[in-house]
């Protein structure tokens, strides 16, 4: 339950879906048994007037027992709204609740003397097994589930923005109809098995050194409509399965029981061990460590991302 010494809140990280859930989440408390939720709006640091900001939060609401007022992009506030801001943290209304959105801790020092009556709630990028389990909470909700290796496949390709991640999971979810069950077959059907089967090119030009045959299969799937954090996505996907089974050889384990395992098809399972063959654990590692820098330099709009995908290739190509 919110009380009111809970009434002004920071919404700190960068995921916005998770945020956004907060808010649902905080004005669905709000709202409790009453048939009017809390009036509700929103402003942006960068564009908004103090005088109305400071209007609506001591305002007492028409129809509802509260008023909820969202600041987003608080960082871009000028000096004079965040010294009112400040004031009105000291001294908060009774009927107001107030939720101000940023990207991360640094924006805290500005409101050192307020802080504790600030509750700070924290969303970062979700990864790893809080991810994994992040999207098989969202398949459930609609009675189906989704295997681990999908969900692999599933997050190299998607990446981990999870307003993008739903919207595609619904798609999946549609696209899986009766079945219970969401596995790899689904998600690639859905993807498209050409990206699959293009990670396999890929990497078989990689360990033959062919850099000009690496580059015109990511041109081809780029001229498709392919992202390139698509083709990284799908390759780290790809590699990881490579290090999964290089791994199990040194376990011991037969190419016939690393098949099983990895459920590689009959049809590729030569072609998959050939390769495999090619590339020791130690060098599948190297790889996907350039492939993590690729995606990152890509997702910090630091370098063109075409230019990033095609030095990466010739990087991978020379190793």
């Amino acid at each position: 339950m919110v009380t009111q010494r809970q009434s002004v809140f920071f919404f700190i990280g960068d995921d916005k879906y998770l945020k956004e859930e907060a808010l649902k989440g905080l004005v669905s408390t709000l709202t409790g048994k009453s048939p009017h939720p809390p009036d509700q709006m929103t402003f942006y640091g960068g564009e908004l007037d103090t005088e109305k900001v400071l209007s609506q939060l001591n305002t007492i609401p028409l129809l509802s027992d509260r008023r909820l007022v969202v600041i987003k992009d608080i960082e871009k506030v000028s000096d004079e709204f965040r010294a009112s801001l400040t004031i009105y943290i000291k001294k908060p209304s009774k009927s107001a609740y107030l939720v101000l959105y940023a990207k991360d801790d640094s924006v805290l020092k500005e409101y050192d003397d307020v802080i504790g009556q600030i509750n700070i709630r924290r969303f970062s990028l979700l990864s790893g097994e809080p991810l994994t389990s992040w999207i098989m909470s969202y398949v459930e909700k609609s009675g189906k589930t989704m295997d681990r290796d999908a969900i692999a496949i599933f997050n190299e390709l998607e990446g981990n923005d999870l307003s993008y991640l739903s919207r595609e999971l619904d798609k999946l979810i549609t696209f899986a109809g009766d079945k219970r069950e969401i596995n790899p077959d689904d998600v690639e059907a859905l993807i498209g098995k050409s990206l699959i089967k293009s990670a396999f090119d890929i990497t078989d030009a990689i360990g033959r050194r062919n850099v000009d045959g690496a580059i015109k299969i990511s041109t081809g799937l780029m001229a498709g409509g392919r992202k390139e954090y698509e083709i990284i996505g799908i390759l780290s996907w790809y590699l990881k399965r490579l290090l999964k089974a290089a791994v199990l050889r040194q376990k011991g384990q037969s190419d016939y029981a690393i098949a099983s395992m990895l459920k590689i098809g009959r049809k590729f399972q030569d072609e998959f061990f050939r390769q495999l063959a090619r590339f020791g654990p130690e060098k599948i590692k190297s790889n996907i460590e350039f492939l993590l820098k690729a995606d990152l330099d890509i997702k910090r709009s630091k370098f063109d991302p075409g230019t990033v995908l095609e030095l990466m290739l010739v990087r991978l190509c020379l190793l």
